[in-house]
């Protein structure tokens, strides 16, 4: 019985230690190095679309006044970046998201 359980626990210890992933680190710098390249960038062509365009009609006519822009950053008919800009007015609330 002694050794079941010490082969089980050995087998859960190594499994554990190489199932770990050590490279995200690099996915994360590589992802960092092209939002700072993409952010750098000062020539897009942009395009934005303001409340009633993309927003539900009742998210606008709460009580509270919602708002909201969608802007698109082109170049050369691709789309680096989306910005997303929403909130209500009255309560001074509001969420800005950059999607890459």
């Amino acid at each position: 019985m002694k050794t079941i359980t010490l082969s089980t626990l050995i087998l859960l210890i190594f499994s554990h230690v190489f199932g770990q992933q050590h490279d995200n680190s690099i996915k994360i710098k590589n992802i960092e190095q092209r939002v700072q390249i993409i952010n750098s960038v000062t020539d897009y062509k942009v395009i934005s679309l303001y409340n009633e365009a993309f927003l539900d009609s009742g998210f606008i006519n709460q009580p509270a006044k919602g708002f909201g822009q969608l802007t698109g950053y082109f170049k050369n008919d691709t789309l680096y970046k989306i910005r997303e800009y929403y909130g209500l007015k009255q309560l001074h609330d509001f969420a800005a998201t950059d999607y890459y």
